[in-house]
This record gives C-alpha cells, sequence and structure tokens, in this order.
C-alpha cells in the first residue's frame, strides 16, 4: 500500500465532509472528497483510493448504489468500505451489506472507533494488496521459466486460498456480534453482552496472529525479513515463554544451564520457543521437556513430546509452507501451517537452522540451533 493510505470521503452534506477530515487528517491520511455518488464514481474510476467512507442517504446515486458498483468491477472490489449513515434500524444494514460494504458507523461518528475502524481496515487491505502483488510476481515467474516453477505457481495459489479462507473465519464472526451488539444491545442480558464481546475479544486476537503470520510469511519469502541478534540468556527466555504461554507450562521440565546464552534476535527466538511449545501441546502428549546445551560454538535448544510423533513420509515436508500432516491429531487442531516455515526462515535469518528428529521411543523432537553467545563473567 502507498504511504500515506488514501481515503476517500463521501457525503452530500459539507459540514458532514468537513467533520470526517478534521478527525482523519491528525492520523496523517491522504483525504479527497466527493459532494455525491456520481462525483464519487468518477474519483474512483480515476484514482482508487485505499478506504472509502461513504454516506448511506444522498439524492441521486445513494450509498448503497455507489457500494455496489464498486464492489462489482475487478478493479475496485477489494477496496473497503465503511458506510455511515443516521438511520440505526437492521434493513438499512441489511441493505449495505448486500451491497458489500464492510464495516458501518452510525452518525454522529465518535472518533476513537472511527479510527479503529480505519486503521484496522487498511491493514487487512494492505494484507490483501501484498498477497495479490506477491501471487502476481510469482505466476509471472512460472511462465517465463521451466515447467519446474509450476510448483510454485501452485504454493501461491494456496496461499492467497488460505489466507482468505482464514482471514474470513474471525472477521465474520467479529462482524456478526458486532452487529448483534448494535442492533439488541437494550434486549441483551448482561451476561451475553459480556460473552458477545469475549468472543470479538478472542477473535480479534486471532485476526492478528494470523495477520501476523502471513505478513511474516511474506516478508520471509520476499527476502525482506531482517534480525537484531544480540547477547540472551536462553533459561530467561525459556522460562519468559512458559509464563506465557496459555497451555499447562508447570508440567514442562527444563534443562538448560543458567549461564548459557545465544546470539540472537530475542524476539525471533521467542517467536520459534512458542511455536515449538504451541506443537508439543497441540499435537503431542506430556510430557513436554525443554533442552538446551552448548556444542561447540552453537546453542542447541530441543523441545520434547511424548506423542505419536511426525509420520515418517512427511518429515521432508514439515517445514514447508501449509505443511499439515493428515492425522488424528492435527485434523483436531486448526492451523495453517506456516508456523514451523516461519520459524525455519527465522532461525535461518539469525543464522541458525531448524529441524525434526523422532524421540526415541515414542514422540516428537524439535530442534534449533543458533551461534553461541559470550559466557557471562561472574
Amino acid at each position: 500500500m502507498k504511504s500515506p493510505a488514501s481515503i476517500l470521503i463521501v457525503d452530500d452534506e459539507s459540514q458532514n465532509r468537513r467533520l470526517l477530515e478534521a478527525l482523519l487528517t491528525p492520523e496523517g491520511y491522504a483525504l479527497r472528497t466527493a459532494a455525491g455518488g456520481q462525483e464519487a464514481l468518477a474519483s474512483i474510476a480515476e484514482n482508487p483510493p485505499d478506504l472509502i467512507l461513504l454516506d448511506f442517504l444522498m439524492p441521486g446515486i445513494d450509498g448503497r448504489q455507489v457500494a455496489g458498483a464498486v464492489k462489482a468491477d475487478p478493479a475496485t472490489s477489494n477496496i473497503p468500505i465503511i458506510m455511515l449513515t443516521a438511520l440505526d434500524h437492521r434493513e438499512a444494514r441489511l441493505t449495505a451489506l448486500d451491497a458489500g460494504v464492510e464495516e458501518f458507523l452510525t452518525k454522529p461518528v465518535d472518533r476513537a472507533e472511527l479510527w479503529l475502524r480505519v486503521r484496522n481496515l487498511l491493514r487487512l487491505k494492505e494484507l490483501g494488496d501484498l498477497l495479490e502483488h506477491h501471487q502476481g510476481t510469482l505466476e509471472a515467474e512460472v511462465a517465463a521459466r521451466t515447467a519446474e516453477l509450476q510448483e510454485a505457481n501452485e504454493a501461491i495459489r494456496s496461499y492467497t486460498a488460505v489466507a482468505a479462507h482464514d482471514l474470513r473465519t474471525p472477521l465474520a464472526s467479529i462482524i456478526g456480534f458486532s452487529a448483534l451488539l448494535t442492533d439488541d444491545w437494550d434486549s441483551l442480558s448482561e451476561e451475553n453482552r459480556r460473552k458477545f464481546v469475549a468472543a470479538i475479544d478472542r477473535q480479534s486476537r486471532n485476526l492478528s496472529t494470523l495477520v501476523d503470520g502471513l505478513l511474516a510469511s511474506a516478508s520471509i519469502e520476499g527476502g525482506e525479513l531482517s534480525a537484531s541478534p544480540e547477547q540472551v540468556v536462553v533459561r530467561e527466555a525459556i522460562d519468559g515463554c512458559l509464563a506465557l504461554s496459555p497451555w499447562d507450562s508447570a508440567s514442562v521440565v527444563v534443562s538448560c544451564p543458567q549461564d548459557l546464552t545465544v546470539w540472537v534476535d530475542p524476539a525471533h527466538l521467542a517467536r520459534i520457543l512458542d511455536n515449538y511449545l504451541q506443537n508439543a501441546f497441540k499435537y503431542g502428549l506430556p510430557p513436554a521437556r525443554v533442552e538446551a546445551v552448548r556444542v561447540r560454538d552453537l546453542v542447541r535448544v530441543r523441545v520434547l513430546d511424548s506423542g505419536p510423533g511426525v509420520p515418517s513420509d512427511f518429515v521432508s515436508s514439515l517445514f514447508g509452507r501449509f505443511a499439515r500432516a493428515d492425522t488424528a491429531a492435527t485434523r483436531a487442531q486448526k492451523g495453517t501451517g506456516l508456523g514451523l516455515s516461519i520459524v525455519r526462515g527465522l532461525a535461518e535469518v539469525n543464522g541458525g537452522h531448524a529441524r525434526y528428529e523422532p524421540n526415541v521411543p515414542r514422540g516428537s523432537c524439535f530442534v534449533v540451533e543458533f551461534p553461541a553467545g559470550a559466557v557471562p563473567r561472574a
């Protein structure tokens, strides 16, 4: 997405346009306005914005018609639309949804809510643009090279399909629960209100995690990921990861010298440990162990579980993008299959290496190695 993001404000009332400009100007967006539907469509055709704030009721071509035209055109269908309306009833919202809008704001607009909705939709738009650009680049390479690159073409198609599917699931939940709270707030019990808000919070976190994973994967594949290594105390990194884990981390046995240090980006190490521990809890069985030792100039960290292990015919694909073995354990858990490919990329950008080993006699053992740090002086 170009910087700053461009936003088109469409409203037939000049004071409403000025108000929205005043609210959004401090955020640094590139703003432009249109006083009606016809002017808006001409502006969009000439220079498509990154987001549209669209009034519902306008003379001539109204907001519903503008939204329908934007979403019907493949060149502009991915532009997110926030519908602005003073009509606070279900029929208006259903009409707007049918036209393809992503969000609603009721007039008078709340500044904090406006900033939040705009920021989140622009973030999703940025991800969509990144995926589309990434897909187009790889498809062009496939067309220009040999049949060997057909596999890369299928990979990018899977990337886009998985991203679209997994983004849609939490987003649909967020929109659905938000609509219920908006439409039926007075009739909902306090318990249900809290339940719906908790669901929105949970799905928002899921969505944020998914977006972060997709962006990390795209950065790794594009060679854009960089590391800021420093000396890290391994035991502190392990304990910090376990403290933040939602799983029963009290059952994890840790074996690591207190003075063992490693030269690595601390955020990257934390993400690798978290991914390995998630795999142990989701697909393995207790007890789980984390072992760290120094081997010559390397620090080797191993995360072991006592589960069924990885099928031998799948080990070679384990650290690939979207890699998910077809087993009873994996079918019972949701996931994109990006986690271990991100681990591999993070390890390599830090001068390390990630791999899998069978845990004899039973279970899995995930390994990562990094250059050792200097031993702290007493």
